[in-house]
């Protein structure tokens, strides 16, 4: 049973060390964002420069994983980072669809 238990703190101690070396950093999520901008609007060139000073950032570390979001204009996109992964875990707009009207008036 003692061995069971030293391997098995071993094992967690490992995986927590590999999660805290291989979460990815600030500039890992702006490159994302470079990337995915030129994805989307590929015959628009931005530098990364002008992609950082026409936006802003936040970037959140925790102990295994790590967070960012890039806000520009009215849309903030939002990604998490885990193994060296990024994700991206969604989108949010300030403009709202403005509901016309279906009613006509009539001169009458």
């Amino acid at each position: 049973m003692s061995k069971f238990l030293k391997y098995g703190v071993f094992f967690l101690v490992l995986l927590v060390t590999v999660l805290v070396v291989s979460k990815p950093t600030e500039q890992d999520f702006f490159d994302q964002i470079v990337s995915d901008y030129s994805q989307v609007h590929p015959d628009f060139e931005l530098s990364k420069a002008d992609l950082a000073s026409m936006g802003s950032t936040q970037y959140h570390s925790q102990l295994i994983y790590s967070s960012y979001s890039y806000k520009f204009g009215g849309i903030e996109v939002h990604y998490w980072g885990m193994f060296g992964y990024i994700i991206n875990s969604g989108y949010e707009t300030e403009f709202k669809n403005e509901e016309k009207s279906t009613t006509t008036d009539v001169l009458g």
